[in-house]
């Protein structure tokens, strides 16, 4: 089983991991073989990977854990090349499914993406995994002032509606959402009316997550990590996770201005959180917010109001801001600006109003200075015993790579403290660097640096406990009950798993494949695209200095392949020696023999294949189907138990990869004919990995009509199970009811039905029918087909359309690929040299 776990944040004030940390928990409880994985990563070492690691124990390399790094996605998508990212993502995802029970899967993080990053990703990636898409969004963590509860329901359930794939990706069922921050007052009842109303919009809540104040505070140890600081004292290292920390003071200046600047601050802080503030205090705090203006016009954005906030000494909750940004701005956005007088009012009049502490919370600065600033630490330190001096949170050393950065003495007087009060952090970092990186403004820190919610680590115990337990009593059992049991998301294989498993079937087993139109271009840049992957060995025909000079001008390198030009081929007398005794009792010459083979390049790979020196072709760029299959119609013959061949299509659906049989062969087949047509079908969804489910397609479904061609199709079913009772088939159906669950269990009512409504396979009555419906799938869905993919024949020949892609011709090899190896444990015996 597996999950893909989406984040829709409205703000970078709730750290996405937490969720999915929650369902880690919740999933771990249920089994002791559970992995991680992220589609796309910052860096091969990513944080979140090495937390989940820790946390669970997860004995996994993190290069296993991860699909591809951002600056790689970033090359694939700006080279055109997105199905090769989803195609690498979709390798090491099942790479690593197939060593655990249940893999959960962390999608993108929108402070981590660029700004030009592809729209519905996450949608694309699930899709192509196959894996059920569940999004976790703190939307319901923005009440407005005064809104009633049914309007905020209404709020967050369209906002959640809003997350369902669109476009060409609408395929793509969301599963859930998880709520996170949801008000403390409200909690039961918010989470209880919000359930509803997403489950008759065909959405689980997953998880309604209550507001807790430990999981948005930022604390020493948050520091810490973030800076890659050691801590030279602490009366209790494990304690460190519990100190919080406020704004950040550079000590830079005198001792006493310093000492003032901490009591102005506290002073501040104490004024703001009661009712008034002394007019000596205004001109501080409107100090502070000046500089945070933007083009001289004395405004803010709202959403600045918690940087204002820290820099005079808050470390304001998440729940504090988002309150004051709706005040001013009911989409929560932020954007809206405001002066100085409204960020006053806000900052006096605006409460919570939940059962919580109406204020923001109090926590100590944290102070930075030089390593060599003695003064500045031992007055912090004295400051530190007195009971008439606010508190600090602590205080880092720069340029301090460890202890013996100080001088001895100061080491020395240090050690001899029996109390020191606060904790003592060093980094070899200096203060600009330290700065830069708390506020955001360098690369290996979040987006908008140390935010109030801090960091999550390991060592984050006390956060830890509180998802564990948030999940545990919050989180829907039943849902989770069916995601371990695989009753939730897409059951049918999807085109990128369909596509992957050739290319791994492929590769494991390479075979020798004939591409007889070297001369065109779609031909020479599929030959390189497979080369270049390692996944065929490639026999090309055409003069090579021509096929190598296609492939430069199109930018590709061929010389991989067996290049040969039939016509100059050391063994072209052989050849022709060869069909003229193949068909000699049908009247062959050596003279018809040599004009066919200097005609036609297909008859020259064909005598190759039957003497063991190819395992497949692939034609059809330049070539007709009926110019195709002639030389292998009357060489190659049919395979032991067949009685006559066909062709299916592969119709590569983005949710799902239905086989049309048939579509180009057998014009009118007789109830006999369709029948093997169905079984040999059936048996070529099952090679490649396709579950076969057999409806024989008709105009009529069940018993509903009669006639010669109804009792056609319904006399080759019978035919059908007949010969293999083990066939799972039904007919006739019409293709609604074969394929679409709704329709079939109105159409099949009362009856006992394996087929109707989930259909794999589909056998059409002629060739009018299969022909005509595969081109309108084709054309109507846009999708891939592949083929016609010949079945019958002992060694696979393949056809594809004169329309076709470079992309359609490198996945007809792979389809012949897998053919090829499966026709020789079939028909081991029929495959001699005569």
């Amino acid at each position: 089983g597996g999950l893909y776990v989406a984040s829709h944040n409205v703000d970078q004030l709730t750290n996405p991991m937490a969720t999915q940390m929650g369902l880690m928990y919740t999933v771990a409880g249920q089994t002791n073989d559970v992995g991680y994985f992220r589609p796309f990563v910052n860096q091969s070492r990513d944080e979140r990977l090495l937390l989940m690691k820790e946390v669970f124990r997860i004995s996994d390399e993190p290069e296993s854990m991860y699909g591809v790094t951002m600056d790689e996605a970033a090359d694939l998508l700006y080279r055109d090349r997105e199905d090769r990212l989803l195609d690498t993502i979709v390798s090491k995802y099942l790479a690593l499914k197939r060593i655990h029970k249940f893999v959960l899967v962390g999608g993108c993080d929108a402070r981590h993406v660029p700004k030009d990053w592809p729209a519905q990703m996450d949608a694309k990636v699930a899709a192509a995994l196959n894996l059920p898409l569940v999004w976790t969004s703190n939307v319901a963590s923005y009440p407005i002032p005064g809104e009633p509860d049914s309007s905020l329901v209404a709020r967050v359930v369209q906002a959640c509606v809003a997350l369902r794939p669109r476009g060409n990706l609408a395929h793509v069922p969301l599963t859930g959402v998880i709520l996170t921050d949801l008000a403390e007052s409200k909690f039961d009842s918010l989470r209880t009316k919000i359930s509803l109303e997403l489950a008759r919009e065909g959405i689980n809540l997953v998880a309604g997550l209550p507001w807790h104040r430990k999981l948005h505070t930022r604390s020493i140890r948050d520091i810490a990590k973030a800076l890659d600081a050691k801590i030279i004292y602490s009366a209790n290292p494990n304690s460190l996770e519990g100190v919080h920390v406020g704004s950040i003071i550079l000590a830079t200046v005198t001792v006493n201005r310093i000492l003032a600047t901490v009591r102005q601050r506290t002073t501040l802080i104490e004024r703001v959180s009661s009712t008034t503030i002394p007019e000596t205090l205004v001109s501080a705090m409107r100090t502070e917010f000046v500089k945070f203006t933007r083009g001289g016009g004395g405004q803010i954005r709202v959403k600045d109001v918690g940087q204002v906030m820290a820099a005079m000494g808050y470390s304001p909750s998440s729940r504090w801001l988002r309150s004051v940004i709706t005040e001013v701005d009911r989409t929560g956005a932020g954007e809206a600006p405001i002066d100085f007088q409204t960020f006053l009012r806000l900052v006096l009049h605006r409460r919570d109003r939940e059962e919580s502490p109406d204020s923001p919370e109090l926590a100590g600065p944290l102070i930075v200075t030089h390593v060599g600033r003695v003064d500045i630490l031992c007055s912090f330190l004295l400051a530190a015993q007195s009971a008439n001096f606010p508190r600090v949170a602590g205080i880092l050393l720069t340029d301090a790579p460890d202890e013996s950065a100080l001088m001895p003495d100061v080491m020395q007087m240090l050690k001899g403290l029996r109390v020191i009060g606060i904790p003592i952090l060093c980094v070899p970092l200096d203060a600009f660097s330290v700065t830069s990186r708390l506020s955001g403004n360098y690369a290996g820190t979040p987006p908008g640096g140390l935010l109030p919610g801090g960091l999550l680590t390991a060592a984050s115990r006390v956060k830890l406990q509180v998802i564990q337990d948030l999940f545990a009593a919050s989180s829907c059992p039943p849902f989770i009950r069916a995601m371990m049991e695989d009753r939730v998301g897409p059951t049918e294989m999807t085109s990128h798993i369909f596509l992957h498993s050739l290319a791994t079937k492929a590769k494991a087993q390479k075979q020798r494949i004939v591409l007889p139109e070297g001369e065109d271009w779609r031909v020479v840049v599929a030959a390189a695209d497979l080369l270049e992957r390692d996944l065929v060995d490639l026999i090309i025909f055409g003069p090579p200095d021509q096929v190598k000079a296609l492939g430069q001008r199109n930018g590709v390198d061929v010389s991989k392949a067996t290049i040969i030009d039939p016509h100059r081929a050391p063994d072209f007398d052989e050849k022709v020696k060869l069909l003229t005794k193949l068909r000699a009792k049908s009247g062959m010459t050596e003279a018809k023999a040599r004009e066919l083979l200097l005609g036609d390049y297909i008859w020259y790979g064909t005598l190759m294949m039957q003497l063991g020196e190819a395992d497949g072709m692939v034609s059809g760029a330049c070539h007709t189907t009926a110019d195709t299959m002639r030389p292998a119609m009357q060489i190659i013959k049919t395979a032991p138990g067949m009685g006559l061949v066909s062709s299916v299509l592969f119709m590569l659906l983005p949710d799902r990869v239905y086989v049309f049989g048939d579509c180009a062969i057998n014009v009118d087949p007789t109830p006999e004919q369709l029948a093997d047509i169905a079984a040999a079908s059936a048996q070529s969804a099952a090679a490649l990995g396709i579950q076969p489910r057999v409806a024989m397609i008709s105009y009529a479904t069940g018993m509903s009509n009669t006639g010669p061609n109804v009792d056609k199709i319904r006399k080759a079913t019978a035919l059908a199970k007949a010969k293999d009772p083990s066939l799972l088939i039904e007919g006739p159906l019409q293709f609604d009811a074969a394929v679409h669950p709704d329709v079939a269990a109105l159409k099949c009512k009362g009856q006992s039905v394996e087929v109707a409504g989930k259909a794999t396979v589909c056998i059409f009555p002629d060739l009018n029918t299969g022909n005509t419906t595969s081109k309108a799938v084709h054309q109507a869905t846009k999708c891939v087909a592949v083929g016609p993919v010949m079945q019958g024949l002992v060694l696979p020949f393949n056809v594809v359309p004169f329309a076709a892609t470079s992309k359609d011709i490198v996945t007809t090899v792979l389809v012949t690929c897998v053919q090829a190896h499966a026709a020789r444990e079939i028909y081991p015996g029929s495959l001699v040299p005569p």
